[in-house]
């Protein structure tokens, strides 16, 4: 997504101090040297992971190597391009040389969350394997990009790397500063908060507008994922991704409705089963019992008017 009038980039960093030929005189090259050798990391995982994806896809059982696949761009590269959005773009966005090729880089950002999550939702070989060569593709191309035009570029406009990019593992490499405990469990309900920054979500005052919810939920073997877009004492908003035989239990709550973005199933009412497809909207009135059942992949928005009121899972 290209930074548009709805987008705030803050002022780029002082710069440092240049020697005599334009250089900082706190030299980046040590910092160049580890985001480059890093990017050579991700480049090499990525690499093996699709080499494994597409092998399994030639066989028709892509299904274990898919998701390993999409769990490695989940938890590797996509959080690495938000945390340079973050960090190593904004000076760039602010200088006249790289503006352009940020907006242009930002774009191959969102491309390739769409891709992952496309990915996730592949359900033949083919898909799989073009899905997966073309992520592996789009990333060399982005990589090349960072290497040899946005780093030369930032070091002779005189940005500070070191400072800029403090305790950024994700740019640099090595291990985080806060790591997080894995989960798992065929009960766990995966949940989001709003303005994660995999959501693609862009600030408009209080609110907030997502270009595709593709890039903030996907269906999991471990359990629904479930993304919290909003919640106030009037109104809570859910994203909730199911895979194939996922349910949510039968709980009683306040009105909702449950409108289908993708996939097929039934959401139940009182005990009565509506089908729904891609397109469908469902109503529930105050205190009955609903559930959604997903006989394919599916998602589905979820509004809940007096969300105190509500007794399940969201």
């Amino acid at each position: 997504m290209v930074p548009d009038s709805t987008t705030s980039i803050p002022a780029a960093p002082p710069t440092a101090s240049r020697d005599e030929s334009g250089r900082v005189a706190r030299s980046n090259d040590a910092v160049i040297t580890a985001i480059r050798a890093h990017h050579g990391q991700l480049a090499e995982q990525l690499r093996a992971h699709v080499d494994a994806a597409v092998n399994a896809a030639r066989s028709g059982a892509y299904g274990g190597e898919r998701d390993a696949l999409v769990d490695w761009c989940r938890s590797e590269l996509l959080p690495h391009a938000s945390a340079e959005e973050q960090a190593l773009y904004r000076p760039a966005a602010n200088l006249e040389p790289t503006r352009l090729l940020i907006a242009a880089m930002i774009a191959e950002h969102r491309a390739l969350e769409r891709l992952v999550n496309d990915l996730a939702f592949a359900s033949d070989s083919a898909q799989v394997s073009g899905q997966a060569v073309a992520t592996q593709a789009l990333f060399a191309v982005h990589l090349g990009k960072e290497n040899d035009l946005l780093l030369p570029a930032l070091d002779q406009a005189g940005v500070n790397l070191s400072a800029v990019l403090h305790g950024m593992h994700e740019i640099l490499g090595g291990p985080s500063e806060d790591p997080k405990p894995a989960t798992g469990g065929a009960d766990r309900i995966n949940v989001s908060p709003a303005g994660d920054p995999h959501s693609d979500m862009l600030t408009i005052g209080a609110a907030g507008a997502w270009s595709d919810w593709r890039s903030i939920v996907a269906p999991r073997d471990d359990g629904p994922d479930v993304a919290v877009l909003h919640e106030s004492a009037e109104l809570k908003v859910v994203l909730v991704a199911l895979a194939a035989g996922q349910a949510l239990p039968a709980h009683p709550g306040p009105a909702a409705s449950f409108h289908i973005l993708s996939g097929t199933g039934a959401v139940v009412i009182d005990e009565v089963a509506h089908p729904v497809s891609a397109g469908a909207t469902v109503i529930a009135a105050s205190g009955t019992r609903r559930s959604v059942r997903a006989a394919s992949a599916l998602v589905f928005l979820g509004n809940l008017g007096e969300p105190a009121a509500e007794e399940g899972p969201h």
